[in-house]
Formats: structure tokens, sequence, C-alpha cells
């Protein structure tokens, strides 16, 4: 019985020091553009309303584009006008915005990534063109979930090749 005891003791001695030999990794810190994209005084429209700031889905297939979402790669194409500024810029260009649940958009940002996924900054008047042009689109289209539409936010990627549009990834 003695030895039981001792044995158990050395067990949970044991189980304690494993516990606290164990490297902890570090909490991961994310900024609040990653999901939200406050409003901006500065840039943003103040008419531009959410239905319910509390409720903001992301879901890729809740939100349609005239029907079909494999129009806004040719919509986007369409209305891309090169300027030779754009020519040094060779990466991703995120935009990134809100589509309300009345299908209006608003707040619209860009980010930019080199090819090799790296922080790069894009040319300035690259970046404005692409935000004009996706803020252009309309025929937005929601997907209702419980006889509600939600207000929702869409990325659009585009994928750089010396400042012509290779793809539009979304």
């Amino acid at each position: 019985m003695k030895f039981f005891f001792l044995s158990l003791l050395a067990l949970v001695l044991l189980a304690g020091c494993s516990e606290s030999n164990k490297v902890k990794s570090p909490k991961k810190e994310y900024s609040h553009d990653v999901g939200d994209i406050l409003f901006d005084s500065q840039t943003d429209d103040p008419t531009f309303t959410l239905c319910d700031s509390t409720k903001i889905i992301t879901r890729r297939k809740a939100l349609d584009y005239q029907g079909d979402r494999s129009k806004i790669g040719p919509a986007c194409l369409e209305k891309f006008k090169f300027q030779p500024e754009f020519e040094s810029f060779t990466g991703y260009i995120t935009i990134r915005f809100i589509v309300n649940c009345n299908n209006e958009s608003g707040r619209f940002r860009a980010k930019s990534l080199g090819s090799d996924f790296s922080l790069k900054e894009a040319p300035d008047s690259l970046k404005k063109h692409l935000v004009d042009i996706v803020q252009s689109l309309s025929g937005w289209n929601h997907a209702y979930e419980n006889d509600a539409a939600f207000d929702i936010v869409k990325f659009i990627n585009f994928k750089i090749t010396n400042g012509q549009i290779d793809n539009v990834l979304q």
C-alpha cells in the first residue's frame, strides 16, 4: 500500500514537472482591420449605412454578383486602364468592402503584397484605380438566411504582373 501511494505521488510530481517545462506559444494578436472595416470619415461615404453592425458575415457564397460571381473578373478587366506608373508593381492587391443588406457597397479598403506574399506597397494610383473599379460594380445579390439579408464583407483579389491584371480572384 505504501508503495502504491509513493508511486502515485511520483507520477503526479512527474506530470507536474513535464507541464512546467512545456514551451508556451505566444499569444497571437490580430489587428481589427483583418475582419472589421470601421467607418473612416476621411474616405467613407457617410450615407452608406450598415443594417446590423453586430452581425456582419464573411461567407464566400453568401453574395452573388448579377446572378453569377464569374462575371466579376470580366467586369473588372473591362474597366481597367493601364497607366505607366503601374508597371513597377508585381504582386497582389486585395480590395475589401462591405455590401449591406440593401445590396449597396461601401467602406472600400486596399492592401497590397508582393508576389512572395511579403508586405509591398503598390502605387497609390493603382490601388485607387482598382478601388474605383470595384466601387463601380453594381448588381450585388444576397443569399437570404431565415428570410433576412445581412451585411457582408467581400474580398476581391487582383494578381498584378508589371502593372497589368493577370487574374481576378474572389
